[in-house]
Protein backbone atom coordinates (compact mmCIF):
# COMPACT_ATOMS: atom_id res chain seq x y z
CA UNK A 1 0.00 0.00 0.00
CA UNK A 2 1.60 3.28 -1.31
CA UNK A 3 1.65 6.55 0.69
CA UNK A 4 -0.68 8.22 -1.91
CA UNK A 5 -2.71 5.17 -1.40
CA UNK A 6 -3.09 5.92 2.39
CA UNK A 7 -3.73 9.71 1.90
CA UNK A 8 -6.63 8.99 -0.47
CA UNK A 9 -8.19 6.38 2.37
CA UNK A 10 -8.16 8.72 4.62
CA UNK A 11 -9.42 11.83 2.59
CA UNK A 12 -12.06 9.27 1.61
CA UNK A 13 -13.15 8.54 5.63
CA UNK A 14 -12.39 12.84 6.45
CA UNK A 15 -15.29 13.41 3.66
CA UNK A 16 -17.44 10.71 5.38
CA UNK A 17 -16.35 12.16 9.32
CA UNK A 18 -17.90 15.77 7.40
CA UNK A 19 -20.63 14.74 5.96
CA UNK A 20 -22.20 12.69 8.50
CA UNK A 21 -25.46 13.86 10.09
CA UNK A 22 -26.23 16.30 7.46
CA UNK A 23 -29.67 16.66 6.62
CA UNK A 24 -28.88 17.14 2.94
CA UNK A 25 -25.90 17.78 0.79
CA UNK A 26 -26.70 20.96 0.12
CA UNK A 27 -28.87 22.51 3.05
CA UNK A 28 -30.85 25.58 2.98
CA UNK A 29 -29.12 27.40 5.80
CA UNK A 30 -26.51 25.18 6.15
CA UNK A 31 -25.19 27.45 9.40
CA UNK A 32 -27.95 26.85 11.15
CA UNK A 33 -27.32 24.30 14.76
CA UNK A 34 -29.68 21.57 14.16
CA UNK A 35 -29.33 20.14 18.00
CA UNK A 36 -27.35 20.38 21.05
CA UNK A 37 -26.56 17.36 23.04
CA UNK A 38 -24.85 17.35 26.71
CA UNK A 39 -22.24 14.75 26.90
CA UNK A 40 -22.80 11.83 29.24
CA UNK A 41 -19.48 10.49 29.29
CA UNK A 42 -18.05 10.55 32.73
CA UNK A 43 -15.60 13.59 32.56
CA UNK A 44 -13.06 14.04 35.39
CA UNK A 45 -12.89 18.24 35.64
CA UNK A 46 -10.70 18.34 38.72
CA UNK A 47 -8.33 16.36 37.40
CA UNK A 48 -7.87 18.24 34.15
CA UNK A 49 -7.47 22.01 35.62
CA UNK A 50 -8.73 24.47 33.92
CA UNK A 51 -9.73 25.77 30.39
CA UNK A 52 -11.88 24.75 27.90
CA UNK A 53 -11.63 21.56 25.52
CA UNK A 54 -12.86 21.08 22.14
CA UNK A 55 -13.24 17.89 19.63
CA UNK A 56 -15.26 15.83 16.86
CA UNK A 57 -17.30 13.50 17.44
CA UNK A 58 -18.16 10.74 15.31
CA UNK A 59 -20.84 7.87 16.69
CA UNK A 60 -21.39 4.73 14.92
CA UNK A 61 -25.04 5.48 14.68
CA UNK A 62 -24.72 9.28 14.18
CA UNK A 63 -26.73 9.87 17.49
CA UNK A 64 -23.65 11.06 19.51
CA UNK A 65 -22.13 13.08 16.36
CA UNK A 66 -21.21 16.32 16.87
CA UNK A 67 -18.65 19.55 18.20
CA UNK A 68 -18.37 19.00 21.53
CA UNK A 69 -17.11 21.55 23.94
CA UNK A 70 -15.86 20.43 27.64
CA UNK A 71 -15.93 23.45 30.01
CA UNK A 72 -13.43 22.29 32.61
CA UNK A 73 -14.24 25.60 35.03
CA UNK A 74 -18.17 25.39 34.67
CA UNK A 75 -17.81 21.64 34.96
CA UNK A 76 -20.23 20.94 31.86
CA UNK A 77 -20.30 19.14 28.87
CA UNK A 78 -22.32 19.33 25.66
CA UNK A 79 -21.95 19.38 21.58
CA UNK A 80 -23.95 20.84 18.73
CA UNK A 81 -24.17 20.40 15.11
CA UNK A 82 -24.75 22.21 12.31
CA UNK A 83 -27.58 21.83 9.19
CA UNK A 84 -23.82 20.34 6.79
CA UNK A 85 -20.69 18.65 7.55
CA UNK A 86 -18.10 20.83 9.82
CA UNK A 87 -14.80 19.50 11.04
CA UNK A 88 -11.31 20.10 12.21
CA UNK A 89 -12.78 22.11 14.40
CA UNK A 90 -10.24 24.12 16.56
CA UNK A 91 -10.91 26.72 19.84
CA UNK A 92 -9.49 29.87 20.07
CA UNK A 93 -6.87 30.13 22.70
CA UNK A 94 -9.31 32.88 24.72
CA UNK A 95 -12.16 30.32 24.45
CA UNK A 96 -14.76 32.06 22.47
CA UNK A 97 -15.05 30.72 19.06
CA UNK A 98 -14.41 27.64 17.32
CA UNK A 99 -13.05 27.61 13.40
CA UNK A 100 -13.09 24.75 11.53
CA UNK A 101 -13.93 23.57 7.82
CA UNK A 102 -17.46 23.44 6.91
CA UNK A 103 -19.09 21.69 3.65
CA UNK A 104 -20.97 23.97 2.29
CA UNK A 105 -20.91 24.10 -1.48
CA UNK A 106 -20.54 21.85 -4.32
CA UNK A 107 -17.67 24.60 -6.18
CA UNK A 108 -15.55 25.33 -3.18
CA UNK A 109 -16.67 21.74 -1.21
CA UNK A 110 -14.17 22.45 2.43
CA UNK A 111 -14.24 26.73 3.18
CA UNK A 112 -12.59 27.82 6.82
CA UNK A 113 -15.52 29.45 9.20
CA UNK A 114 -15.37 30.79 12.46
CA UNK A 115 -18.60 30.56 14.88
CA UNK A 116 -19.32 31.55 18.81
CA UNK A 117 -18.50 28.71 21.58
CA UNK A 118 -21.96 27.17 20.98
CA UNK A 119 -22.18 27.32 17.34
CA UNK A 120 -23.88 30.47 16.79
CA UNK A 121 -22.95 33.05 14.58
CA UNK A 122 -21.04 30.71 12.01
CA UNK A 123 -19.60 32.78 9.20
CA UNK A 124 -17.28 32.09 6.61
CA UNK A 125 -13.83 33.45 6.91
CA UNK A 126 -12.07 31.93 3.55
CA UNK A 127 -13.78 30.36 0.53
CA UNK A 128 -11.35 29.12 -2.27
CA UNK A 129 -11.52 26.40 -5.26
CA UNK A 130 -9.56 23.92 -3.34
CA UNK A 131 -10.02 22.27 0.25
CA UNK A 132 -9.31 25.03 2.49
CA UNK A 133 -8.29 22.47 6.26
CA UNK A 134 -6.93 22.67 9.80
CA UNK A 135 -7.59 26.05 10.63
CA UNK A 136 -4.83 26.59 13.96
CA UNK A 137 -4.84 30.25 15.88
CA UNK A 138 -2.26 32.33 17.07
CA UNK A 139 -1.61 32.72 20.99
CA UNK A 140 -3.51 35.98 20.82
CA UNK A 141 -6.34 35.52 18.67
CA UNK A 142 -6.05 37.32 16.22
CA UNK A 143 -5.12 35.30 13.74
CA UNK A 144 -6.25 32.50 12.11
CA UNK A 145 -3.81 29.75 10.09
CA UNK A 146 -5.22 27.33 7.72
CA UNK A 147 -3.88 25.46 4.13
CA UNK A 148 -5.36 24.83 0.98
CA UNK A 149 -5.31 21.47 -0.78
CA UNK A 150 -6.20 20.61 -3.70
CA UNK A 151 -5.65 23.88 -6.09
CA UNK A 152 -2.56 26.04 -6.93
CA UNK A 153 0.63 25.40 -5.08
CA UNK A 154 -0.84 24.66 -1.59
CA UNK A 155 -0.63 27.43 0.07
CA UNK A 156 -0.51 28.23 4.01
CA UNK A 157 -2.01 31.39 4.46
CA UNK A 158 -2.67 33.61 7.65
CA UNK A 159 -5.37 36.30 8.21
CA UNK A 160 -7.78 37.65 10.58
CA UNK A 161 -10.82 35.57 11.26
CA UNK A 162 -13.66 37.94 10.32
CA UNK A 163 -15.35 37.98 7.20
CA UNK A 164 -14.10 39.64 4.23
CA UNK A 165 -10.64 40.30 5.80
CA UNK A 166 -8.05 42.11 3.91
CA UNK A 167 -4.70 41.21 5.53
CA UNK A 168 -4.49 37.66 3.86
CA UNK A 169 -0.95 36.76 3.50
CA UNK A 170 1.08 33.69 2.01
CA UNK A 171 3.41 32.05 5.03
CA UNK A 172 4.68 29.39 2.96
CA UNK A 173 3.79 26.91 -0.27
CA UNK A 174 3.74 22.86 -0.76
CA UNK A 175 5.68 22.90 -3.77
CA UNK A 176 7.87 24.87 -5.75
CA UNK A 177 8.45 24.21 -9.92
CA UNK A 178 11.88 24.84 -9.72
CA UNK A 179 12.41 21.75 -7.48
CA UNK A 180 9.96 18.91 -8.87
CA UNK A 181 11.26 16.11 -6.83
CA UNK A 182 10.49 18.02 -3.52
CA UNK A 183 6.54 18.09 -2.66
CA UNK A 184 5.12 19.10 1.00
CA UNK A 185 2.28 16.87 1.61
CA UNK A 186 1.10 17.90 4.62
CA UNK A 187 -0.66 14.82 6.96
CA UNK A 188 -3.46 17.28 9.35
CA UNK A 189 -2.61 20.57 10.64
CA UNK A 190 -0.02 23.34 11.50
CA UNK A 191 0.68 24.46 14.86
CA UNK A 192 2.57 27.46 15.75
CA UNK A 193 5.41 28.81 17.98
CA UNK A 194 5.39 32.37 19.74
CA UNK A 195 8.22 32.20 17.62
CA UNK A 196 6.26 32.13 15.16
CA UNK A 197 7.59 28.69 13.94
CA UNK A 198 5.15 26.02 11.98
CA UNK A 199 5.75 22.48 12.34
CA UNK A 200 3.45 19.89 10.11
CA UNK A 201 3.79 16.03 9.38
CA UNK A 202 4.85 15.75 5.68
CA UNK A 203 3.93 12.04 3.94
CA UNK A 204 5.75 12.78 0.52
CA UNK A 205 8.77 11.08 -0.24
CA UNK A 206 10.95 14.02 -0.02
CA UNK A 207 10.28 15.56 2.82
CA UNK A 208 8.31 12.71 4.80
CA UNK A 209 8.38 13.30 8.44
CA UNK A 210 8.11 15.78 10.85
CA UNK A 211 8.84 19.38 9.41
CA UNK A 212 9.92 22.90 10.67
CA UNK A 213 8.72 25.73 8.71
CA UNK A 214 10.30 29.34 9.15
CA UNK A 215 7.85 31.56 7.19
CA UNK A 216 10.21 34.58 7.56
CA UNK A 217 12.62 32.68 4.92
CA UNK A 218 11.29 32.48 1.16
CA UNK A 219 11.00 29.49 -0.77
CA UNK A 220 11.85 26.01 -0.54
CA UNK A 221 14.80 26.48 2.16
CA UNK A 222 11.89 27.68 4.93
CA UNK A 223 11.44 24.00 5.62
CA UNK A 224 13.57 21.67 7.32
CA UNK A 225 12.96 17.70 7.91
CA UNK A 226 12.97 17.69 11.73
CA UNK A 227 12.76 14.22 12.58
CA UNK A 228 11.96 11.50 9.44
CA UNK A 229 9.68 8.68 9.41
CA UNK A 230 9.40 5.57 7.86
CA UNK A 231 6.52 3.23 6.76
CA UNK A 232 6.61 0.82 9.75
CA UNK A 233 5.97 4.19 11.72
CA UNK A 234 3.67 7.43 11.06
CA UNK A 235 3.89 10.40 13.13
CA UNK A 236 0.85 12.15 13.78
CA UNK A 237 -0.54 15.86 15.00
CA UNK A 238 3.09 17.87 15.92
CA UNK A 239 1.86 21.05 18.63
CA UNK A 240 4.34 23.30 20.12
CA UNK A 241 4.30 23.61 23.89
CA UNK A 242 2.56 27.23 25.09
CA UNK A 243 6.41 28.60 25.65
CA UNK A 244 7.67 26.62 22.10
CA UNK A 245 10.67 24.97 24.03
CA UNK A 246 8.86 21.55 22.97
CA UNK A 247 6.62 19.90 20.40
CA UNK A 248 4.81 16.39 21.37
CA UNK A 249 3.22 14.40 18.61
CA UNK A 250 2.15 10.93 17.99
CA UNK A 251 3.39 8.27 16.65
CA UNK A 252 1.88 5.23 15.01
CA UNK A 253 3.81 1.71 14.37
CA UNK A 254 2.33 -0.19 11.80
CA UNK A 255 2.45 -3.90 10.68
CA UNK A 256 3.39 -5.31 7.43
CA UNK A 257 -0.19 -5.31 6.44
CA UNK A 258 -0.27 -1.08 7.59
CA UNK A 259 -2.67 -2.13 10.51
CA UNK A 260 -1.61 0.02 13.83
CA UNK A 261 0.38 -2.14 16.33
CA UNK A 262 0.93 0.07 18.78
CA UNK A 263 0.37 4.25 19.69
CA UNK A 264 2.94 6.23 21.58
CA UNK A 265 2.81 10.13 22.38
CA UNK A 266 6.62 11.29 21.74
CA UNK A 267 8.57 15.03 22.35
CA UNK A 268 11.41 16.38 20.56
CA UNK A 269 13.08 20.01 21.15
CA UNK A 270 12.52 22.28 17.78
CA UNK A 271 16.53 21.91 17.29
CA UNK A 272 16.11 17.90 16.97
CA UNK A 273 17.43 17.14 20.20
CA UNK A 274 16.04 15.55 23.10
CA UNK A 275 13.71 12.93 21.44
CA UNK A 276 11.87 11.32 23.99
CA UNK A 277 9.09 9.13 24.96
CA UNK A 278 6.78 9.89 27.09
CA UNK A 279 4.07 6.62 26.92
CA UNK A 280 3.36 4.32 24.89
CA UNK A 281 0.77 2.03 24.68
CA UNK A 282 0.71 -1.63 23.19
CA UNK A 283 -2.46 -2.81 20.78
CA UNK A 284 -3.48 -5.55 22.69
CA UNK A 285 -3.67 -4.40 25.97
CA UNK A 286 -7.00 -4.89 28.02
CA UNK A 287 -6.79 -0.54 28.31
CA UNK A 288 -5.99 -0.25 24.45
CA UNK A 289 -7.09 -1.21 21.19
CA UNK A 290 -6.56 0.20 17.52
CA UNK A 291 -9.03 0.23 14.55
CA UNK A 292 -7.54 -0.72 11.13
CA UNK A 293 -7.08 1.78 8.80
CA UNK A 294 -7.92 5.24 10.80
CA UNK A 295 -3.87 5.87 11.85
CA UNK A 296 -5.00 9.38 11.37
CA UNK A 297 -7.70 9.62 13.45
CA UNK A 298 -5.50 10.05 16.36
CA UNK A 299 -4.54 13.76 17.16
CA UNK A 300 -2.83 15.74 20.30
CA UNK A 301 -2.39 19.27 22.09
CA UNK A 302 -1.40 21.20 24.85
CA UNK A 303 -2.70 22.42 28.04
CA UNK A 304 -2.68 25.82 28.23
CA UNK A 305 -0.49 26.28 30.78
CA UNK A 306 1.91 23.70 29.22
CA UNK A 307 1.63 21.26 31.87
CA UNK A 308 -0.81 18.05 30.00
CA UNK A 309 -1.03 16.69 26.72
CA UNK A 310 -4.52 15.65 25.67
CA UNK A 311 -4.62 13.37 22.78
CA UNK A 312 -7.18 10.67 21.29
CA UNK A 313 -5.91 7.02 20.76
CA UNK A 314 -8.19 3.69 19.65
CA UNK A 315 -9.63 2.03 23.23
CA UNK A 316 -10.04 -1.67 22.22
CA UNK A 317 -13.70 -2.61 21.01
CA UNK A 318 -14.76 0.78 21.80
CA UNK A 319 -13.66 3.10 19.60
CA UNK A 320 -11.50 6.17 19.96
CA UNK A 321 -11.55 8.28 23.03
CA UNK A 322 -9.83 11.42 24.85
CA UNK A 323 -7.14 10.33 27.00
CA UNK A 324 -4.46 13.04 29.21
CA UNK A 325 -1.06 13.21 30.67
CA UNK A 326 1.13 15.00 32.37
CA UNK A 327 4.07 16.73 30.42
CA UNK A 328 6.73 14.35 31.51
CA UNK A 329 4.17 11.49 30.73
CA UNK A 330 2.96 10.43 33.85
CA UNK A 331 -0.55 10.22 35.21
CA UNK A 332 -2.09 8.70 32.07
CA UNK A 333 -5.92 9.68 32.78
CA UNK A 334 -8.88 8.85 30.44
CA UNK A 335 -11.50 12.16 29.41
CA UNK A 336 -14.36 10.39 27.71
CA UNK A 337 -15.80 6.97 27.74
CA UNK A 338 -18.79 7.08 25.40
CA UNK A 339 -18.88 3.65 23.59
CA UNK A 340 -18.58 3.07 19.77
CA UNK A 341 -17.61 6.72 19.25
CA UNK A 342 -14.37 8.77 17.93
CA UNK A 343 -13.17 11.72 19.37
CA UNK A 344 -10.70 13.42 16.82
CA UNK A 345 -9.27 16.53 16.57
CA UNK A 346 -8.72 18.31 19.73
CA UNK A 347 -7.84 21.66 20.71
CA UNK A 348 -7.65 23.17 24.11
CA UNK A 349 -7.99 27.19 25.14
CA UNK A 350 -7.48 28.89 28.13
Amino acid sequence: MTIRTLRLISLFILILLLISGCTQYFPENPLKVTKSVPLADNIPYEALGSGKIVFQRSGVDQKHSGIYVIDIGKKTAKGFTLNTGFGMPSISPDGSKIAGSVYTDIHTIFDIYVMDIDGTHCKPVFQSLGQDRYPTWTADSMKLIFWRDGSGDGSVFMQSPVENATDLIVLTKFYYPKFPNWVLCPSGGFSISPQRKLVAVSICDEPHGIVIIDPSIEGKTATSLLLPMNNQEQFESPAFSPDGQIIAFVSVELDSQYNCKALSIKSISPDGENLNQLIKVVSDSTTFGFTPGRVNSVSLCWSPDGTKILFSAPEKNKGIHLFVINANGSGLLQVTNEAEVYDLDVSWSR
